[in-house]
Parts: C-alpha cells; sequence; structure tokens
C-alpha cells in the first residue's frame, strides 16, 4: 500500500516537473527568439535594402501563423506562438513606419496594432495575452489623448474607457472560465482591476476635469456631481461588490489605495499646495486612513478565515 503511494507520488512529481521545465524553456525560448530577431535588424539595419526587411518581417509573421495552425491543439505552445504573432504584427507596424517615413503620430502605430492583433487575442483566449492587448488600447488612448485630442474630450476619453475596463473587470469575476477556460485565475485578475483603478483616478481628477469645464471650476451642481459625488458613489460600488457579491482582498485593497489617491487630489484642489498646513493635512489624512484601511482589512481577513 505504501509502495503505490509512493509511485503514485514520484509519479505526480514527475508530471510537475515536467510541466515546468516544458514551460521554463518554451518561455525562455520565445524571448531569445524575440531578442535575437529584434538585434538582427538592429546591428544590421543599415546593410538590408528595404525589400528585403519587409519581406523577412512579413514572412516571420506568415511562418508563425503556419506553425501555429498546426500545434493548435498544444494549448502552452499556442499560447506561445500566439504572444510571438502578437509581438510580429507590432515588429511588422515598426518596420513599414520607419522605412516609409509615414510621418503618423505614435498613437496610430498602436492603434492598428491593437486592430491587427484583435483575431489573434480572441482565438488565443488567453488570458495574459489578453491583458497585453488591454494594455496597448490603454495606451493607444493615452497617446491619442496627449498627442491629437487634449483638452476637453480628455475627460469623456477617460471616462469611457473607465467604464469599459470596468465592465470586463464585473463580467469577468463570475464568468472567467467561460472566456478563458485553459487559463487559471491568478495575479493577472489584479492586474487588470489594477489599471481600472488607474483610469477611475484619471477620469476624477482635477486636471482632466478642468479641462472639460475650460477650466471653470467654479462650485456648482456639476462640479459637485462631478468631482465628489459620483467618484464616491463609484468607489464605493466597487467597495460592496467585492465585499458584499464577490469577496476578494485583494480587490478591496485596491479600491481602499486608489480611494486615498482620489482624496489627496481633491486636498490639492481645495489647498494650496505650496502651504504648511497642506502638507500637515495631509500627513494627518493619510496616516489616519492607512490605520483604517489596515485595520479593515485585518478585520475582513479574520472573518473570512482568509
Amino acid at each position: 500500500m505504501n509502495q503505490d503511494k509512493e509511485e503514485i507520488n514520484l509519479l505526480t512529481n514527475s508530471r510537475a516537473w515536467k510541466h515546468f521545465f516544458t514551460t521554463y524553456f518554451l518561455g525562455y525560448s520565445a524571448i531569445y527568439f524575440i531578442s535575437g530577431v529584434t538585434f538582427f535588424f538592429a546591428y544590421n539595419w543599415d546593410d538590408i535594402d528595404r525589400f528585403t526587411k519587409v519581406v523577412l518581417l512579413i514572412s516571420l509573421l506568415v511562418i508563425l501563423h503556419l506553425i501555429r495552425f498546426f500545434v493548435s491543439k498544444d494549448y502552452l505552445k499556442r499560447s506561445v506562438l500566439d504572444f510571438l504573432v502578437f509581438i510580429s504584427y507590432g515588429l511588422n507596424l515598426l518596420n513599414f513606419g520607419q522605412i516609409y517615413q509615414t510621418g503618423a503620430d505614435a498613437f496610430d502605430l498602436f492603434l492598428i496594432w491593437s486592430i491587427a492583433t484583435v483575431l489573434v487575442t480572441t482565438v488565443s483566449r488567453n488570458f495574459y495575452l489578453f491583458l497585453l492587448w488591454i494594455s496597448l488600447v490603454c495606451l493607444t488612448v493615452h497617446l491619442y489623448i496627449e498627442q491629437v485630442h487634449f483638452g476637453k474630450g480628455s475627460y469623456l476619453f477617460y471616462c469611457m474607457l473607465t467604464l469599459a475596463l470596468g465592465s470586463i473587470v464585473i463580467i469577468l469575476s463570475k464568468n472567467y472560465e467561460i472566456f478563458f477556460p485553459n487559463s487559471q485565475e491568478s495575479w493577472a485578475k489584479i492586474y487588470l482591476f489594477f489599471l481600472t483603478m488607474l483610469h477611475l483616478n484619471f477620469s476624477f481628477s482635477v486636471g482632466n476635469y478642468g479641462l472639460y469645464s475650460e477650466n471653470n471650476l467654479s462650485f456648482n451642481f456639476e462640479s459637485l456631481a462631478v468631482k465628489w459625488i459620483l467618484p464616491i458613489l463609484t468607489f464605493t460600488g466597487f467597495y460592496f461588490y467585492y465585499r458584499f457579491r464577490f469577496f476578494s482582498i485583494s480587490h478591496l485593497s485596491l479600491v481602499l489605495f486608489f480611494l486615498l489617491f482620489f482624496i489627496q487630489g481633491r486636498l490639492m484642489s481645495v489647498f494650496n499646495s505650496n502651504e504648511g498646513f497642506y502638507y500637515l493635512l495631509n500627513f494627518i489624512v493619510i496616516l489616519s486612513y492607512t490605520v483604517f484601511a489596515m485595520k479593515h482589512l485585518i478585520y475582513l481577513t479574520k472573518e473570512k478565515k482568509i
């Protein structure tokens, strides 16, 4: 009996180590492959003609698509190839833009890259690749606001992006296995929620609202709603959702953390940051809030027996 258990444990450990080394070497191979292609073009850029540069990178993309088709049944290998395909699209766009000097804004590159990789991201059903694509979309929005549509529209763009990210986070909370059946839940979900909270702060920042209202920050109902009521209701909604509907101590920690940033931003709009009183008040608020937040999270941890 004991011998059978030992054999089972040995077999289990062997499979675990095999999976670890397979993942490890595939990941390293992908990293070195991307590095090799990048440095090859970097060191030999001046010696390669335009036609060869374009053909080589397009051929690389086609070859990766073909290989991906033949290993479609192996999830791990397929995921690595999907990442390589994703990066190859970006390399092709960078190559084309530099060769032909399109003169476009930087956001154009990331916009086309985001659109070109929608199908790859959808078919892959890999949560990490999905996060990479989401990050690319967020970067596109930021560059668009800074280079093209800075001003009044920035507030609205941030609000729309925050709403979209928040909706994705809530939908994935209970339907994660449907969209990503082969990916286990991990820190990646926390990263997605971190992006949501970050853009929530961008949306309700004093600067963006000031641009939206054309620097008219006079006290009125719109100012009160956007600067205080709506942000507090939004943070409260996320708090109650992850406190009572879908309990997660990590998500609650992020909500409380970014709420502190929101409060600090409001203090900066009320008091002059050059005044000594502001620094004293800021210190008291941060210290009091941190103590309260830590005690609250410890209480929830004990209550849920985590």
